[in-house]
């Protein structure tokens, strides 16, 4: 046997000794090194005298067995290392071995001593004695217990009375125990006494037999999770371990019983969800009672279940299960289990380190380094697997305190250190318990927002995958389903918030929703997923929601807010959970329209976002701009909203652009506050601008340079639109559509990045930092070039109002790729073909693409109309009586306002002729060659005035402004008459090929053009002061273009002039004559081709720009009467398509009245006379035919009244009497005679023939019926289809009723008797029936 080391035989205990020992001295080492190592050993002080009596105990035991073989000497020589323990030597050992060993004395009488020994040993090992058998206790106990109820109880004492008493080692553990158990504060006391008298092998089977009997489980319980942290101080091992005494409670039978019961107790309340998920239909509970609940009462008595709650406070105790086990014991018993190992948690040294830290008092230089909890690592490495045993079973919420500081630490911790963390391990941990016991808590807002202090500080992206795991694969019925998938508790939760959230959501109104809000932040505090899943359901449904929907929302935490936000995110993408809106269509049937779910979406986003400017929307821009790399713009109304509703930039939106009116298209033209008023109609709602939301926006679209990436990805979709691959065609309309929406929205986004309403250098500069050059744009982004000068406009106009020495302009740095130079105008010439140079400049190309309308157009007389409407605002202010603080600040506003835009108007007037200015000085660089040509003039209009007139109204108009100026300037090379020609054929040309946001732009150039035009045709001061001696005007006698013939117009050829040949001469007015007829007919007839098309997107186009040239054009009647007949089968109702129809009757009711205010200029006085003399004829027609009809009525009311005249009722009948037939017949005369004979009505010289004037019908108020009619009499019963005194009806009338009967009666009417006219023909129709009625029942 190879000898044990010194430190492995210290390690040891009292038994293993004796079993060491016995095999050292029998071993066959040699006696040094025995002696040497028990030498060794009994130099350490707290093993000593325990070691010795060890070897004393085997010497004795090898003693007695070898009794007859001497004496060894080894033994001697062990003997004689123990001399100090002579006193226990001289009772266990035999004399004469002491003897051998020279412990006994030299002068001791050995005889004698033996004698003694001799008889000591019988007195103790043979002589019986009793004590007390009566009562079954021996004073040796009686003295034991006194020994350890007393004040000083010691080791000593304790032996001393059980040997001498030879007590049974387990009953006086047994009463150790019990004294320990039940007095808790002397346990320091006894510990030394239990330590000497409990064996550590028998200790736990010694317990458990304790417990199945004992009265005083609970403080034995105690006791015995006590005793496992207590530690034999010599060997600093566990008095019991913890493992040990667990093996005698609990074995695979209570694992059988536990596993058997969850699935029970899981079963039951998977039974109870589908029951509270039922609608019941009776008005009784949905859900109905279930059987009796899952006896635990079993389970609840095992000793192992009752000992969890005392041992939970060490680290140690959660070894003993598995994870799973965990979790099923705590989901069956949360509130014993639970609770503790919530407390238990929070008892811990670390966790009250942390929680003082979140203390106000708290002082970080104060703190050690050291401490626990001071990094998300270490609270992670505490708390989770605790945590997420107890996450199944729900039991958190019994104790809100813990949930609150742990939210509290972590929320310190992330603040402290932002980045040094694993953000995985944090992310599991909030994903699967933090964020969903959210859930346990409902009606807390104190939890909500101290949960919400941990998520503000993760970045969007995470918190948005935390709630989309959170909401798992559905909510409410779609989470049943899916039921393994979350806890059963979460369900419930859904379940039952689902049900109150459309309990309230059934009584939103107006007038309700200041107090249905707090009851739906009372639900969104715990479940805001289900909540506002639920809302958004009802938005998209019903989009008048919206705004009620908004103001409900004003006392939801910012938790639940930004909940909100990502379920509108995922309500965009399409995952939303359930599987039900994954691949929704986000078009209607039609194939064309946005979807109403679409459309009611936008809008509450935008107001939302508006209201509640805090929350987070990057997530909404970050998925645009993921949507619009992928090709996609269906979601563009979102970011169009948010710029106009939040943004606070709705007046930069100008769809449709062919519903403008002309001060609009105008106001455009001057300042940002006259743009916001034209385009409000002078009308201010309070609230419409938040500047907190506003500069939100603004600041995330700064971020990252994402306002210019979203306006690059817009400028390249846009042509992907029309020309990008897809696996069905798209109809014209909707890519017309889609391709209109990009642009409007470039706008609008251009224009919010580059003017704020705060500081326009801060953005300017922002700006010029985020966007590339103008080359770049071009060759390396592959944008059109009237796209790319759109994005650099705002830079190189605030680069030139930087050189002219304008104020706020101190961002030169950022301007300086942006400044006109050589240079830059030099590398323009590789963007286009070489060709295009031969024929303009670059200074041309640049001056015309780098300015605005806004440089070169003031439009006083819009800024002087809403001068003047603020003023007479003001006037009316403050004139008014009892001026409410709200009129007060209006009256500040209109003020302010009528102020700023006194001051703008003067500004942009500078402005514009130091533009004018600068233009006149460039003019002659304009052109390389002095001498007009068609092909220059082709050039310039291809390249500069075509793309970019398709920009918008305000281009447009800047194009048609453009040319005049170059008109009115006598720019050298430029030949206005080539120019228009080209350009007038080429638009009108274009409408087979527009979309109906270019036309709308087309027409607004094309009036402002054809306005001038015919100006200078029908007004000879004008040509002679515009167009004689320009050098514009003038044309070269052999083109062909320009011949003799003249120039027919739409389908053949219009009166007109010949041109007089030369070989260059000045236009004359006779030649000018002849250019305006090619014009005109050359407009005409691509608006007749275009109307007469199968085409929709033609006679739409072609209506928008017909539309909006109604007041200049056409004036040349055949031309105008054309119109009018290819207008006739829009018109009529068998046109199916209804906004064609209604456009097409809206334009040929303005032809007609344009044509009748003189704008057909060169329509002749006689055909004006015969026309309004075959209008009169056809009036007078008309009339005439009414009278007769009146006559025909007025005949049979008195045929009726003469055979019913004499019936007085039935009798008992009393609606009819006498009496009230007399008084209503003379009244009805009373009334013919104030109103005498119906007049013959005068001719009104309208075309339709309508006239106003004729008395009532006959005195019966009916209306007779015509022969060839073929209806019959309405009874009284269907008297209230025809009620028109305000009444509802029951049902419209059909067509015919209209036109037989009430139209006639209206068309008799006097202007004011109309309503008691109306009145007294309905009680006469139906006193009339009555008689009717009761003259067939006699």
């Amino acid at each position: 046997m190879t000898l044990p080391t010194v430190s492995e035989l210290l390690q040891q205990d009292r038994d293993q000794w004796n079993n060491t020992l016995l095999a050292c001295l029998q071993s066959t080492a040699s006696e040094s090194e025995i002696l040497n190592l028990l030498q060794e050993a009994l130099q350490h002080e707290p093993t000593k005298q325990s070691l010795m009596l060890a070897i004393a105990d085997v010497i004795w035991l090898l003693s007695s067995l070898q009794s007859d073989s001497p004496s060894s000497s080894l033994w001697i020589a062990c003997l004689q290392l123990l001399s100090s323990e002579s006193s226990y030597l001289f009772t266990t050992l035999d004399p004469s071995l002491l003897e051998q060993a020279g412990l006994l004395p030299p002068n001791i009488n050995t005889e004698a001593f033996f004698k003694k020994i001799r008889l000591y040993n019988t007195s103790t090992f043979y002589k019986q004695q009793k004590y007390n058998l009566l009562a079954e206790e021996s004073e040796g106990y009686a003295k034991y217990l006194a020994l350890l109820t007393s004040t000083c109880p010691n080791v000593e004492a304790s032996r001393t009375i059980m040997a001498t008493f030879h007590l049974d080692p387990n009953r006086c553990l047994d009463l150790c125990l019990h004294i320990i158990s039940v007095s808790e504060e002397r346990r320091d006391e006894l510990l030394p006494v239990l330590f000497d008298a409990a064996p550590t092998n028998k200790l736990a089977p010694l317990l458990y037999f304790q417990l199945q009997e004992s009265p005083h489980q609970p403080a034995l319980l105690k006791c015995m999770a006590w005793l496992t942290q207590q530690s034999i101080p010599i060997h600093a091992k566990k008095l019991l371990p913890m493992e040990q005494m667990w093996s005698y409670l609990w074995g695979p039978e209570q694992d059988e019983a536990l596993n058997e019961l969850y699935q029970m107790k899981y079963q039951q309340d998977v039974d109870e969800l589908k029951a509270l998920s039922k609608v019941s239909l009776s008005g009784g509970s949905t859900a109905e009672k279930q059987n009796n609940g899952v006896d635990l009462s079993k389970l609840a008595k095992e000793l192992a279940v009752q000992w969890l709650p005392y041992i939970m406070d060490h680290e140690e105790s959660w070894f003993l299960l598995e994870d799973h086990q965990w979790s099923q014991l705590f989901t069956l018993f949360p509130n014993d289990l639970g609770v503790a190992a919530c407390a238990a948690l929070r008892k811990q040294d670390w966790w009250i380190q942390a929680s003082k830290r979140i203390l106000p008092p708290w002082n970080p230089e104060q703190a050690s380094d050291d401490s626990a909890g001071s990094t998300i690592d270490d609270v992670l490495g505490h708390v989770m697997k605790p945590l997420f045993r107890i996450a199944e079973s729900g039991c958190v919420q019994y104790d809100p305190i813990l949930y609150s500081q742990l939210c509290r630490i972590l929320a310190l911790c992330l603040r402290e250190n932002k980045k040094e963390h694993d953000s995985e391990i944090l992310d599991r941990f909030l994903q699967t318990f933090l964020l969903p016991s959210l859930s346990l808590f409902p009606s807390n807002p104190a939890i909500s927002h101290d949960l919400w202090g941990v998520l503000q500080e993760i970045p969007y992206r995470r918190r948005y995958k935390l709630y989309a795991a959170w909401r798992g694969k559905g909510l409410e019925k779609a989470a049943l389903r899916e039921h393994n998938t979350k806890p059963i508790w979460l369900i419930r939760g859904e379940l039952e918030a689902g049900k109150s959230a459309r309990y309230s959501l059934k009584r939103l109104s107006k007038d309700t929703y200041r107090d249905i809000s707090r009851s739906i932040a009372q639900v969104c505090f715990s479940q805001p997923l289900v909540v506002f899943t639920t809302i958004l359901n009802q938005i998209e449904s019903y989009d008048n929601l919206v705004g009620v929907m908004v103001d409900a929302l004003m006392y939801v935490a910012p938790l639940s807010l930004d909940v909100l936000g990502f379920c509108i995110l995922s309500r965009l993408s399409g995952s939303s959970g359930g599987g039900l809106d994954v691949n929704r269509s986000r078009l209607k049937e039609d194939g064309v329209n946005v979807s109403q779910w679409l459309q009611s979406l936008e809008s509450f986003t935008g107001e939302f976002y508006k209201r509640f400017p805090a929350i987070e929307c990057r997530g909404i821009f970050g998925y645009l701009m993921h949507r619009l790399k992928e090709g996609h713009v269906m979601e563009l109304g979102v970011l169009r909203t948010l710029l106009k509703t939040s943004g606070g930039w709705s007046f930069a939106d100008y769809a449709p652009a062919a519903s403008l009116s002309t001060t609009q298209v105008e106001g455009r033209a001057g300042s940002t506050l006259l743009k916001r008023e034209t385009m409000s109609f002078g009308v201010h709602v309070s609230g419409a601008f938040n500047f907190r939301s506003s500069q939100q926006v603004r600041n995330i679209l700064q971020e990252q340079d994402m306002g210019v990436i979203l306006l690059i990805l817009l400028s390249q979709v846009r042509n992907q639109i029309v020309y990008g691959d897809s696996d069905r065609p798209k109809p014209v309309k909707l890519i017309g559509n889609l391709y209109d929406t990009c642009q409007v929205t470039i706008a609008i986004l251009l224009d919010f990045l580059t003017n704020p309403t705060d500081d326009k250098d801060a953005a300017i500069s922002h700006y010029a930092r985020s966007l590339p050059s103008l080359t770049e744009l071009h060759n390396t982004y592959m944008m059109d070039m009237a796209s790319a000068w759109m994005l650099c406009r705002p830079l190189l106009q605030a680069a030139e109002r930087m050189e002219l020495g304008r104020k706020h302009i101190s961002i030169k740095d950022n301007l300086l790729p942006f400044i006109s130079s050589d240079e830059s105008r030099k590398s323009l010439e590789g963007m286009l073909p070489p060709e295009t140079w031969s024929h303009i400049s670059s200074m041309l190309f640049e001056t015309f693409f780098s300015h605005s309308l806004y440089d070169l157009f003031c439009p006083e007389d819009v800024y002087n109309s809403e001068i003047s409407r603020l003023d007479r605002e003001v006037e009316r202010l403050s004139n008014a009586k009892n001026t409410a603080s709200s009129d007060a600040t209006e009256l500040e506003r209109v003020k302010n306002t009528s102020a700023d835009l006194a001051e703008d108007m003067v500004v942009q007037a500078s402005h514009v002729d130091s533009i004018r200015k600068i233009i006149e000085q460039r003019k002659d660089s304009f052109f390389p060659s002095t001498t007009s040509s068609k092909e220059a003039m082709a050039t310039f209009f291809t390249r500069c005035i075509y793309p970019r007139c398709m920009q918008g109204p305000d281009d447009a108009m800047y194009c048609a402004r453009f040319i005049q100026l170059l008109h009115e300037m006598g720019t050298p090379g430029f030949n206005t008459l080539t120019f228009y020609d080209c350009a007038i054929i080429a638009f009108s040309r274009s409408l087979y090929g527009l979309t109906e946001g270019e036309a709308a732009n087309v027409s607004i150039f094309l009036r402002d053009t054809w306005k001038l035009l015919s100006n200078l045709r029908y007004d000879d001061n004008a040509f002679a002061s515009e167009v004689a001696g320009k050098p514009g005007c003038f044309v070269a006698a052999n083109d062909p273009k320009f011949s003799l013939v003249g120039v027919p117009e739409a389908s053949g050829q219009e009166d007109g002039d010949d041109v007089q040949s030369s070989s260059s001469r000045e236009v004359t007015p006779d030649v000018y004559e002849q250019f305006y007829n090619k014009w005109h007919a050359s407009i005409g007839a691509t608006s007749i081709g275009a109307l007469q098309s199968k085409e929709y997107m033609h006679k739409r186009c072609c209506l928008i720009v017909l539309s909006r040239m109604i007041d200049v054009y056409p004036t040349r009647p055949k031309t105008g009467n054309k119109l009018l007949t290819v207008l006739e089968p829009l018109q009529s109702e068998s046109n199916t398509l209804a906004d064609i129809r209604a456009a097409a009757q809206a334009y040929s009711m303005q032809l007609v009245k344009a044509r009748d205010d003189g704008v057909w200029k060169e329509e002749d006085a006689a055909t004006v006379q015969a026309r309004q003399e075959k209008e009169q004829a056809d009036a007078a027609a008309r009339q005439k035919k009414a009278e007769e009809q009146m006559e025909e009525m007025k005949r049979e009311s008195e045929k009726i009244s003469e055979e019913i005249g004499e019936w007085r009722g039935r009798p008992g009948d009393r609606r009819v009497t006498a009496r009230s037939y007399e008084s209503n017949e003379n009244r009805r005369g009373e009334d013919w005679r104030g109103r005498g004979a119906p007049p013959s009505a005068p001719s009104t010289g309208r075309s339709d023939g309508r006239y106003a004037g004729a008395g009532s019908y006959s005195s019966m108020g009916r209306a007779p019926r015509r022969e060839e009619d073929g209806r019959r009499p309405r009874t009284g019963g269907d008297s209230s289809r025809i009620n028109v005194s305000g009444a509802k009806r029951s049902r419209p009338p059909s067509p015919s009723e209209q036109d037989s009967s009430n139209k006639r009666a209206r068309s008799q009417l006097e202007p004011g008797e109309e309503a008691s006219s109306r009145g007294n023909d309905d009680g006469g129709r139906r006193r009339g029936h009555m008689r009717s009625r009761g003259k067939e029942r006699r």
